[in-house]
């Protein structure tokens, strides 16, 4: 007897993917099998070959870093969950066995991963896991359950920045960690607010919401040209200054910043 097949986007090569069919997989001891309802970000980087940041993604893996969904069936040995249960799933992979792993300091991991990079994300319909990665949902859409993760992040940095009253704060970045930031910012007190992004949809969801006071638009074929503007506009630059986007953005971070 042939086994359930399920669908999968899967990742080939930089700019290349594949809907593939695959067997359903089992739960073993200690692990959920989770029926997909992911509605997780695309990861842009996976299409530009050039970005350093690639040699993480492993070949034939299946993106969607964040993941929710509805549990269909339980391994053995787990406990607290049932079937139906809806849930996210942690996208950050840990050893359990490095030095700070075993400090309990886990997102220090020497070896950490993460689900869509180094492990099979949501881009499937129906996502394998250990049941220590899962936590249940109850009163939340899937909409915005799956924004749980990079929300938790976002406070995580302003618990970081200890923002004061008043300062005015640069956003780098407008994807849904950078509009997080700029809410948060403007909630705890920030008198302004700027987002800096690349023009398209993403800026035009910052300025549908409100998430900032200004924005500055980006060429994507000539981002000089923008933060030559910025500069000129905010001439003593920013008391706080976040880069949302990823480590490639940390010089610009250091440049916008007061020199204290």
């Amino acid at each position: 007897m042939t086994p359930p097949q399920m669908k999968a986007l899967v990742y080939t090569a930089p700019s290349q993917f594949s809907i593939w069919q695959e067997p359903v997989p089992l739960p073993a001891k200690g692990q959920i099998l989770i029926k997909g309802a992911s509605w997780t970000k695309p990861n842009i980087m996976l299409r530009n070959s050039d970005v350093p940041y690639l040699n993480q993604f492993l070949p034939k893996i299946i993106p969607g870093h964040e993941v929710t969904g509805t549990i269909e069936s339980i391994g053995e040995g787990v406990d607290g969950y049932a079937v139906g249960d809806r849930c996210v799933v942690e996208p950050a992979v840990f050893c359990g066995h490095c030095f700070f792993s075993r400090r309990g300091n886990a997102v220090m991991c020497e070896r950490m991963g993460g689900r869509g990079f180094t492990i099979h994300g949501g881009f499937t319909e129906y996502i394998l896991t250990d049941a220590t990665r899962v936590f249940k949902i109850k009163n939340l859409a899937d909409e915005e359950a799956i924004l749980i993760e990079p929300t938790s992040c976002a406070i995580y940095a302003m618990d970081r920045l200890q923002v004061k009253v008043g300062v005015e704060a640069l956003v780098i970045g407008a994807g849904p960690s950078g509009l997080m930031l700029a809410q948060l910012l403007k909630i705890n007190g920030a008198s302004k607010v700027v987002i800096v992004a690349p023009a398209g949809s993403k800026m035009e969801v910052a300025k549908r919401i409100g998430a900032g006071d200004e924005y500055v638009e980006l060429d994507r074929t000539d981002t000089q040209a923008g933060w030559q503007t910025l500069k000129k506009t905010h001439s003593r630059d920013f008391d706080v200054v976040v880069g949302s986007r990823h480590v490639f953005a940390l010089p610009s971070v250091v440049k916008m910043a007061v020199k204290a």
